[in-house]
């Protein structure tokens, strides 16, 4: 069973939401949001890349995978050590907004949305690409008492790379902006 994909319709709000992404045969709409502190960075030709490529089980399967990917999911969300995070976060469309928009009015500099894309040809033709949500992670992890953000469900994981083909636009946001429209 190919795990990968079966999480893009957690992402979906509404059940309209859910109909429209099946009719244009996408599995997954996010957006990755960066600025000039970001370690997962945009690279030209690539695609958006994490700042390691360090080892992490998506699915871990015993005691030790779970506490190994645990420790890299902690750092990550709490942004300790996020250059050293092999995971590249992406967000929905709302949280998306919110969290450029939280940069912009933190003063950050040349802060951009990526739009990710991923459709039904690009997983026949390419394969999997690796993600998963973080609210159902942490449960699968196990982590009791492991303090969720406050978009846990809006946010997406994907492990080393998020690769060019599935992203669509790249929007940079201008300093002062106080609204953001993402639609076409």
């Amino acid at each position: 069973m190919n795990r990968t994909l079966s999480l893009a319709k957690t992402l979906s709000p509404t059940f309209y939401h859910i109909q429209r992404l099946r009719a244009q045969n996408i599995l997954f709409e996010g957006w990755h949001v960066e600025d000039s502190t970001s370690p997962a960075r945009f690279v030209s030709g690539k695609g958006i890349v994490a700042a390691s490529h360090a080892f992490v089980k998506l699915y871990p399967t015993c005691r030790a995978e779970r506490k190994h990917t645990a420790g890299f999911l902690t750092r990550h969300l709490s942004r300790e050590d996020e250059a050293a995070s092999p995971l590249v976060s992406v967000y929905s469309k709302e949280a998306a907004k919110t969290e450029a928009l939280r940069r912009v009015s933190e003063g950050r500099e040349s802060v951009a949305l990526n739009q990710v894309l991923i459709t039904m040809e690009d997983a026949k033709e390419y394969g999997g690409v690796w993600f998963r949500n973080v609210n159902k992670w942490i449960k699968e992890l196990r982590m009791r008492g492991a303090p969720l953000p406050p978009n846990a469900d809006d946010e997406f994981l994907f492990l080393h790379f998020v690769p060019m083909r599935v992203l669509r636009k790249r929007i940079e946001v201008v300093e002062g902006l106080q609204s953001l429209d993402l639609e076409e």
